[in-house]
């Protein structure tokens, strides 16, 4: 289960690519993931509300109660209880909690100004049933509604991905576009920022074709002063992408919890809002364009040699104002690198 949704009195709902922990509110002293959600009200709060109860009432969903520990005590429960309360004072004393109560000084449910953006919004969810199916069942997911979304594009299209496993299909789908005049850009992690150097192998594999078909790739630099540790699953440098957002020819906007990877499509239950709405466009593809400026991401190109016919890849980026090139992942330890190559030997791809 990958959804995301956090609905309120049926009448509000945050729907989005983030999970309930401290790295997705830049709470955390180490690694902080970057993330994108939507406050949704209207009619697509009671949808949200219904996938809810699916969940919830389908046979997958066990409660808490079935799991418990026979040998739990009340002598457990008070020692939980102390240790609880000591982690509510130590953040209270955070720098988040003081952030957070310098932002919001009447508290997390005072009223905030501003505009929200009007428009038809619709919501699409895989259904429960997915997680029984062995191998694709279309008919269960959400990919063929977002894929007639992005199909239908006249002049641009915007992925974004913190995990980028096109596979065949995909690629075949991003080139076609590409090729047909769709201007077809992608955002996804480093191999020096990203938190899954498995998922990152099998994207690595798609590149080349994606760039000689005219995609234009985009890969987040770590943050200055965070280099990339040798391998270590699980965790990223500094601050890391973590939002999943599609946005076509500046009109329709996709946000939710879906990654363009094998993983989303074929094992996890993933969940998202279609907006049509021109000005949350605008907005979604500022969030773009600030993410994949040269100080802030790589630009993958192929270039040819003068003296060879063959292109090769190479990172463009800009560091403390000068232009920086590699011809392979830049800022990435010797460590990390024969890992990956390890890992994209690997017939794993429908697991990435």
């Amino acid at each position: 289960m990958h959804n995301k949704s956090f609905i309120t009195d049926n009448v509000a709902a945050v729907i989005g690519g983030r999970n309930i922990g401290d790295h997705y509110f830049d709470a955390s002293y180490d690694n902080n993931f970057r993330d994108l959600d939507v406050i949704a009200i209207g009619p697509v709060v009671g949808e949200a509300s219904r996938v809810f109860d699916d969940y919830w009432n389908c046979d997958a969903a066990y409660p808490v109660t079935a799991f418990r520990n026979a040998h739990d005590s009340q002598a457990d429960l008070a020692r939980l209880r102390v240790a609880l309360a000591h982690d509510a004072r130590a953040f209270a004393q955070s720098d988040y909690a003081e952030a957070v109560l310098e932002e919001l000084p009447e508290g997390a449910s005072a009223d905030r100004f501003g505009d929200w953006f009007w428009g038809p919004a619709i919501l699409v969810a895989d259904q429960p049933e997915k997680i029984e199916v062995h191998g694709d069942a279309p008919a269960l997911r959400i990919g063929p509604q977002l894929k007639a979304v992005i199909d239908a594009a006249r002049s641009e299209v915007l992925l974004v991905s913190p995990y980028f496993v096109p596979g065949k299909s995909g690629t075949r789908f991003l080139t076609d576009l590409a090729q047909r005049g769709v201007s077809t850009q992608v955002l996804t992690n480093s191999l020096a920022l990203t938190d899954e150097p498995a998922a990152h192998s099998g994207y690595a594999h798609y590149r080349q074709p994606l760039l000689a078909a005219g995609v234009q790739l985009y890969e987040l630099q770590p943050a200055p002063g965070a280099p990339q540790s040798a391998t270590a699953g699980g965790t990223s440098s500094g601050v890391s992408l973590h939002a999943k957002a599609v946005v076509v020819d500046r009109a329709h906007v996709f946000i939710g919890s879906l990654n363009m990877d094998q993983r989303s499509k074929l094992l996890n239950t993933e969940m998202g809002v279609i907006i049509d709405s021109q000005p949350l466009a605008e907005a979604v593809k500022r969030f773009f364009d600030s993410a994949v400026l040269p100080e802030n991401a790589f630009h993958v190109v192929l270039q040819k040699a003068p003296e060879s016919a063959n292109a090769h890849m190479t990172w463009l980026w800009r560091k403390d104002g000068k232009a920086m090139s590699s011809e392979s992942d830049p800022d990435v330890s010797a460590i990390r690198r024969l890992e990956t190559l390890v890992i994209s030997l690997l017939p794993i791809e429908g697991l990435l």
